[in-house]
């Protein structure tokens, strides 16, 4: 007779087993080359969890192919994927917003160069939930080589960004031409896509807007090339600053909007870091020294309201105050802020456009 603990025994190790072959159907499966339509249900299932960029990269070089998924692997972050389709294309997801897309198949771009490729196609997309528009652009790869890219070297095509097809293949209309950040036409839409994406999953979100101090002045006593110089060194800061995941545009001529998944203290603990970093650069132009700083206003979703336009209007207030107590300070939004002026229209816990 077997014994009742032979027996747990004994299903404990059929269990082990059966997950352990899970394991290896899953492991397999994330290693074999994928069809477009196993490409098209990873996707859709990624989208359905939050806004992801996609990347379509295709090289000159297919008998390299396994090599070059261990390469944008092993540079891409743990939460990002790469699959290899059965045609050769590799499909890279991200978990970053739509103004940062650009930026890291800019990064993706050079390190495929450093390896030796010098030829190939990046396609950009933010999918939506719509598994024919997914599977269309996926499949469209295949219809597109290298070869046929014919300015040479790497093309990085903005797919779902207009563009300007008279210039260069490899820089966005998303882009600000000047300072590399999000294009001021493309700010509205991108902040509401991801207020939108952390107001489902409950988190807070925080909005900052920065206005550099006393560009005027530099302008019209150095000349505009410098004040162009002061613009671009403020974005790299605020670039270098943020996170991939973060939001970084231009909405005016001097001024910069943030937006970034943190609470009110987070976020004012990052202004002030940036405040300060801003304070440390030192520019020269001809014989001139410049020194520059910005002024920080912060408004943080929900305590300040879930309306994009509410939260954006809350923190161009605070950024007022800053700019009215000094230079280089940081403000957070509270209640009294509004100009005498404002007469308060949509509900501020509706989610509306600007």
């Amino acid at each position: 007779m077997v014994a009742a603990g032979s027996f747990a025994v004994l299903a404990f190790l059929v269990s082990n087993l059966r997950y352990r072959k899970m394991q290896l159907e899953v492991e397999e499966e994330a290693a074999a080359r994928m069809s477009p339509s196993g490409a098209s249900l990873l996707v859709l299932e990624a989208v359905r969890k939050k806004p992801i960029g996609a990347l379509r990269i295709q090289t000159d070089a297919p008998e390299r192919a396994e090599d070059i998924r261990a390469l944008l692997t092993h540079h891409l972050r743990k939460e990002d994927q790469v699959r290899l389709l059965q045609s050769g294309i590799h499909l890279v997801l991200v978990d970053c917003p739509e103004a940062s897309l650009p930026r890291v198949a800019s990064r993706l771009t050079g390190i495929l160069k450093s390896a030796g490729l010098s030829k190939g196609t990046i396609s950009m997309s933010m999918p939506e939930l719509d598994t024919e528009s997914i599977f269309t652009w996926i499949q469209r790869g295949e219809a597109v080589t290298p070869a046929e890219n014919q300015r040479g070297g790497w093309g990085v095509l903005p797919e779902n960004w207009p563009r300007d097809e008279e210039a260069s293949v490899e820089i966005s209309s998303s882009v600000d031409p000047l300072t590399g950040v999000l294009h001021p036409d493309r700010v509205s839409r991108a902040i509401r896509r991801l207020l939108a994406t952390h107001r489902r999953v409950g988190t807070e979100m925080s909005l900052i807007r920065v206005d550099v101090d006393q560009l005027g002045e530099v302008n019209l006593t150095l000349g505009r090339e410098a004040g162009d110089q002061v613009l671009k060194a403020v974005a790299n800061c605020l670039m270098v600053s943020c996170r991939e995941t973060d939001l970084v545009g231009r909405v005016e001529e001097d001024e910069f909007v943030l937006c970034l998944p943190a609470t009110s203290e987070q976020s004012a603990r990052a202004a002030r870091r940036m405040s300060d970093q801003l304070k440390e650069v030192m520019l020269r132009v001809g014989d001139k020294e410049i020194r520059f700083s910005a002024g920080f206003g912060i408004a943080t979703m929900p305590v300040d309201g879930r309306n994009p336009k509410m939260l954006f209007d809350r923190a161009g207030w605070a950024m007022r105050e800053a700019k009215k107590k000094g230079r280089g300070l940081c403000v957070a939004f509270s209640p009294g802020m509004e100009p005498s002026t404002h007469v308060e229209g949509a509900d501020i816990s509706s989610p509306e456009s600007f």
